[in-house]
């Protein structure tokens, strides 16, 4: 999506990764999946560690395109992480069981979840001058870096 050589192809496959959360039990993604013939998702690894990429591409979906879905997603996803993997004492917490209604909750918190998922929900329902993409790059824990622009 971010290339804009792909974007069509990057909008599917976000949209399945987005799937992955929708069609489980928790509204959390299994860790793993495999994609049947019938396009049907399984669940290879029946766990979630607070992972950021499937958020991360639904930031460079909604920029891309402004389709009301994607922060829709993104929406359900901060509910089923806030419902399934926050603790009482602060934090979030891996899960294990998203397959299931309620998850167990687990004892470790990723840093990559402060880092970028956290950040790219939050980026999705900011206005676009917030961190523009034309101005900034952002690196793979979601700082943004300043692009240079070489004359």
């Amino acid at each position: 999506i971010l290339g804009n050589k792909f974007v069509d192809k990057g909008l599917q496959f976000t949209e399945t990764c987005a799937k992955m959360y929708t069609t489980t039990a928790s509204g959390i993604a299994c860790d793993s999946v495999m994609m049947l013939e019938d396009g049907e998702l399984t669940c290879n690894n029946d766990i979630y560690l607070l992972r950021p990429e499937t958020v991360e591409s639904l930031f460079y979906a909604w920029r891309a395109t402004h389709a009301q879905k994607w922060r829709n997603f993104a929406e359900s996803i901060w509910h089923a992480l806030r419902k399934h993997c926050e603790v009482p004492t602060g934090g979030f917490t891996d899960v294990r069981g998203v397959t299931y209604d309620t998850p167990q909750k687990l004892d470790k918190q990723e840093s990559w979840f402060l880092a970028e998922t956290l950040k790219y929900l939050w980026l999705i329902f900011q206005p676009d001058d917030i961190v523009s993409l034309d101005e900034y790059v952002f690196n793979t824990e979601c700082h943004p870096l300043k692009k240079q622009i070489n004359k």
